[in-house]
């Protein structure tokens, strides 16, 4: 009986052994939102590119994810607060470096491009000034874009939204012209949108899986651990992961020499791990290191709306960006090895070179305007171009590297807005602001002899009533007209106001009495040229004008000399239409008087 139970006890011992121990699993909530192809939920299943790494790490940590979905501002939040563990997809930023903390070992590299409506024209940066552009709230793009837009002091109306969905739904909507997003996502949804991709490429990013400040650093340990060793492996899941999410869109696939570039690196690795295992690491580290550089100056250079290059000491181009190679029409090959003279006309050639030497020769920076004639172009192009000499570890100048930027539609721009500052919109003739400009200039600088003649229209207010304003413009255009064929080289026509015009006569010779003789003789013949008939609704017009004179002489400042025209075209008016009136001191005697007169009877009155 005594050998039956101790049997028994034994059995049981060792059917308690042969039973397999489960290992407690470890729960990880993850934030999810979503970014296809890069992380999603599809009915519920975790899915993506990040999403498909994250599954095949928790198989490896016996980790069970607990998926809460969220948007993107959402997610950051929910994590800063410690109600989820994990967020996917997450560019690294001193901000966030702050809030958050991330693994050492980067699961993906990304970077951001602009997609727009197919009817906008838009190729670089500066065609973003005046459009509005979807952008992800509070994201990297956001805020690079804005920055970018400041510098250039670009007019961009930047439109938050929640996620890269909502951006190329406004898009659709014709809400925007624009949106910012990663090449990931756009390259798959830019066939649906009905949108176009832009050659604006920027931020090139390396993306991370995120915890909380406070969080254990345990996960991301873990998560180090099995990126090292799926990168190092080129048959590894995580290669085939990126391989079947990028083949599921024709536009998303990367370039070739991209696969080429991870080929030869696995295979650098591969030949470290056999040759040289002791500095396997510093190998695969510097490596990296080169290549992200590469990619990233790449990216920028190519990306960047300006023309970059560096010449030898010699002056032969060894390197030029993209915008450099499309402005000659060739490739960048072909133009490495060239000088200017290859590429311009000898006067442009010349003045580059000459800029050039002068930083080869001093050892200084050297920025300044560049007008340069375009292969193929007819006009000349304004160029701010920035160039420094560079220099070996010795010290020595080997050559030079140059940025230039056109600002040929800035130039424009600055004398548009000139001519809008200083000359009548109307007429085209000069404005008042040039008048008192010229008046104030001559007060303060000029010792020649000057008069100002001030021309009105008389009744032109009945003229405006009777045909309507519009011909009441085509009169004072076809009086500006007249005034603009009569005005000699040393005076200057122009509009001071509604009705009224100028002539500015300078240059007069210095004796007042050949002055007055040589402005009556022209006024003589602008009352006889500005007097006659005018084509008005298919009609001839009678119109008279009143002229009004003041010699600078007579005026102490440029306020002065107004007022004194101004009140000799009063006395004009009073004594009829068609009159002539110059300013005398006289005149202004008797104005005052009236002036007190008036202003008694009306203290009487009171």
């Amino acid at each position: 009986m005594l050998n039956q139970r101790l049997s028994l006890l034994v059995f049981a011992f060792f059917l308690l052994c042969a039973t397999p121990v489960v290992a407690q699993q470890q729960v990880i909530t993850v934030g999810v939102y979503n970014n296809p192809p890069k992380i999603l939920l599809d009915d519920g299943e975790l899915t993506g590119i990040h999403g498909d790494l994250l599954l095949e790490i928790a198989q490896q940590h016996n980790w069970r994810l607990v998926l809460k979905a969220c948007q993107w501002q959402q997610c950051l939040q929910w994590l800063d607060e410690g109600k989820i563990d994990l967020l996917p997809d997450v560019a690294k930023t001193d901000l966030r470096s702050q809030r958050f903390r991330f693994h050492q070992e980067p699961a993906l590299l990304s970077w951001s491009q602009i997609y727009a409506d197919r009817q906008q024209q838009i190729a670089s940066l500066l065609d973003l000034n005046g459009k509005r552009v979807a952008v992800l709230s509070d994201s990297v793009q956001q805020d690079y874009l804005r920055n970018l837009a400041q510098r250039f002091n670009l007019n961009v109306d930047f439109l938050p939204v929640a996620s890269f969905d909502d951006g190329f739904d406004a898009l659709q909507r014709n809400y925007v012209d624009a949106v910012a997003t990663n090449q990931f996502f756009g390259n798959q949804k830019v066939a649906e949108a009905e949108a176009a991709i832009t050659p604006i490429m920027f931020l090139p990013n390396e993306l991370y899986f995120a915890i909380g400040k406070d969080a254990n650093q345990s996960l991301l340990t873990a998560i180090d651990e099995s990126l090292t060793a799926l990168k190092a492996d080129p048959a590894s899941v995580y290669y085939a992961i990126i391989e079947r999410w990028s083949a599921q869109s024709s536009e998303s696939r990367l370039p070739t020499w991209l696969w080429w570039l991870v080929v030869a690196l696995c295979a650098v690795l591969i030949i470290s791990l056999v040759f040289v295992r002791l500095l396997k690491l510093a190998v695969n580290r510097r490596t990296r290191e080169l290549q992200d550089s590469e990619k990233k100056l790449e990216t920028i250079l190519g990306s960047v709306d300006a023309y970059i290059f560096i010449k030898g000491i010699d002056l032969t181009y060894q390197y030029v960006n993209d915008r450099v190679a499309d402005m000659f029409k060739r490739d960048a090959e072909d133009v490495v090895g060239v000088t200017d003279y290859d590429l311009f006309d000898l006067k442009t050639a010349q003045q580059i070179t000459d800029n050039d030497k002068e930083v080869l020769q001093t050892g200084r920076r050297l920025a300044r305007h560049e007008l340069n004639q375009i292969p193929g172009e007819n006009k000349t192009r304004a160029y701010w171009s920035v160039k420094v000499p560079l220099k070996n570890s010795d010290g020595k100048i080997v050559g030079l590297c140059g940025i230039s930027t056109d600002v040929s539609e800035y130039e424009e721009l600055k004398q548009q807005i000139e001519q809008l500052a200083f000359y009548d919109v109307l007429t085209g003739l000069a404005n008042r602001r040039m008048l008192l400009e010229k008046v104030m200039h001559h007060y303060k600088n000029s010792e020649r002899n000057s008069a100002l003649l001030l021309i009105d229209v008389d009744k032109f207010k009945t003229i405006n009533d009777a045909l309507g304003h519009e011909q009441g413009d085509e009169l004072l255009r076809q009086i500006a007209s007249r005034i603009e064929a009569l005005v000699g080289s040393s005076e200057l026509g122009g509009r001071l106001a509604s009705d009224e015009f100028y002539i500015l006569f300078d240059d007069l010779p210095d004796d007042s009495v050949s002055a007055q003789a040589l402005v009556q003789t022209r006024l003589q013949q602008l009352q006889q040229e500005l007097s006659t008939r005018y084509t008005l609704t298919d009609k001839q017009q009678l119109i008279t004008l009143c002229f009004a004179v003041s010699f600078f002489d007579e005026a102490e400042t440029a306020e002065h000399l107004l007022k004194a025209v101004d009140l000799a075209m009063t006395q004009a008016k009073l004594v009829g239409p068609g009159s002539v009136q110059f300013y005398s001191s006289q005149l202004q005697q008797d104005f005052n008087r009236r002036q007190q007169i008036e202003s008694g009877l009306r203290a009487a009155l009171v």
